[in-house]
């Protein structure tokens, strides 16, 4: 969970998204890195509905177009130095400007674009969800593994990435571990070693009653617990 007393949900957002999330990403068993809560900055198309009417036009051909001039596109593979890239046109919008000078339709000759029927203002999207910590608003970052990563190793080095994470936050913006699933993983550990030792001295104890053999015992004692570390 990151939290700060001197931002805004939108900053924190931002410090999730581009500093934290990238870094969590490249921790190896790691596959995914969600970011959930906070303002999620977006540009909203407020459509003025009597220039729409007067430009014989729907809310559906805005939609197409802005949705036609706003893509990521695969170009395909490039192959060199014995390597294969797979290259992507980047064909989104970046600014309110962009958004405006979207063509909709032509005209005899004529371009109809998004700034003849609409305003674009930079707004946060709406938010259905609240995220707090420790009674604080606070952005978390949902981390999850690969089938086969090791948990205990992943929170490993989720600790060493915050210890380096807090010498480059802001003084007042606040990292830490909010749910922690390796402790679990580390419990039931500990609970089956409790019980692989507790079974191991009640075998002693019966193989000596029965047997009264100490070669018996001791190889009791040897067998199971290399028996518990090969499975």
């Amino acid at each position: 969970s990151l939290t700060a007393s001197g931002h805004t949900l939108r900053d924190l957002w931002n410090t999730a998204t581009y500093t934290i999330k990238p870094l969590f990403l490249q921790i190896p068993g790691v596959s995914r890195v969600e970011v959930l809560g906070g303002h999620v900055p977006e540009y909203h198309v407020i459509v003025d509905p009597l220039k729409l009417q007067a430009a014989h036009l729907s809310l559906r051909d805005v939609t197409a177009a802005l949705e036609k001039n706003n893509v990521i596109a695969s170009a395909g593979l490039l192959a060199r130095n014995y390597r294969v890239y797979l290259t992507t046109v980047d064909g989104r919008v970046h600014s309110i400007a962009q958004i405006e000078n979207i063509v909709i339709v032509v005209r005899d000759g004529h371009p109809v674009r998004v700034q003849d029927i609409a305003r674009v203002v930079r707004a946060p999207a709406p938010a259905y969800t609240s995220m707090t910590a420790n009674g604080h608003p606070a952005v978390l970052l949902q981390i999850e593994s690969h089938s086969n990563a090791s948990v205990l190793a992943i929170a490993s080095a989720l600790k060493s990435a915050l210890l380096k994470l807090h010498g480059e936050l802001p003084p007042d913006e606040r990292l830490a571990f909010f749910y922690d699933q390796s402790s679990f993983v580390r419990d039931s550990i500990g609970n089956v070693w409790d019980a692989v030792l507790f079974g191991l001295a009640l075998s002693v104890i019966i193989l000596y009653l029965f047997l009264r053999n100490w070669g018996s015992v001791w190889t009791a004692v040897v067998t199971i617990p290399i028996s518990v570390l090969i499975t």
